[in-house]
């Protein structure tokens, strides 16, 4: 699934934001609302859902124009979690252009401030932070910028590697310097293999499975 992760501030905590959620099913007529599917270990897990108009103007081979009417449905996952630190993180599966709406309702709904921001992620970082919580970890392709290589010489480089392309680059060029832009990861788990991208602005695509192993290591990059 393809993730979005921000760092969310949100005062009021789990339980108002909760009963909000429930006490706020979609509503036709409003036009939005939530289904709740989950609270347990300090997260929850529900569906937005927004109706949003739509007025197009159709123009046919002769010049004609036509006004349509109708209407989209905004819908997507989320998880709302508490971190160890006692702040919270916001997950939003293939999230649409503006959040804006979701927040703003929100903020109606709890009468709470709520706002968010994306989380920066450092991907070396991330790459030792989650390498403890599978019994492999290796680097499929990875997007290097700011790549230095002397004084005269520097660019970007995206590199594949059947073994580990970060292992690959820093052998080859043991003096280079750069900034891991997004990878791609292998990783072993006990029951098979997995696969993840991580993108240094918060952008994460993985398996469901392994959401446990992704939200320990991301929280390590909450402000």
């Amino acid at each position: 699934m393809k993730t979005k992760w921000f760092n969310a501030n949100f005062p009021c905590g789990l339980d108002i934001l909760y009963k909000a959620i429930i006490n706020t099913p979609f509503d036709s007529d409003k036009g939005w609302g939530f289904s709740i599917n989950s609270y347990e270990d300090n997260t929850i897990s529900s569906k937005y859902i927004e109706r949003v108009e739509l007025n197009e103007i159709i123009i046919d081979p002769y010049g004609n124009e036509t006004e349509f009417n109708h209407f989209k449905y905004i819908q997507f996952k989320f998880w709302f979690c508490k971190t160890q630190k006692n702040n919270f993180i916001l997950v939003i599966e293939s999230p649409p252009r503006s959040i804006k709406s979701f927040i703003s309702n929100i903020i109606k709904k709890t009468q709470a401030d709520f706002n968010v921001s994306c989380i920066n992620i450092r991907i070396d970082d991330f790459i030792q932070c989650i390498t403890p919580h599978f019994e492999r970890v290796k680097v499929h392709k990875a997007k290097l910028k700011d790549l230095t290589f002397s004084k005269t010489t520097s660019g970007t480089l995206e590199l594949e590697s059947s073994s580990d392309a970060i292992e690959e680059i820093n052998n080859i060029f043991k003096n280079a310097k750069f900034t891991i832009d997004k990878v791609k990861l292998n990783v072993k788990t006990f029951s098979g293999f997995e696969t993840l991208e991580v993108n240094t602005n918060g952008s994460i695509n993985f398996s469901e499975d392994i959401f446990k192993e992704i939200f320990s290591t991301v929280e390590n990059f909450t402000s």
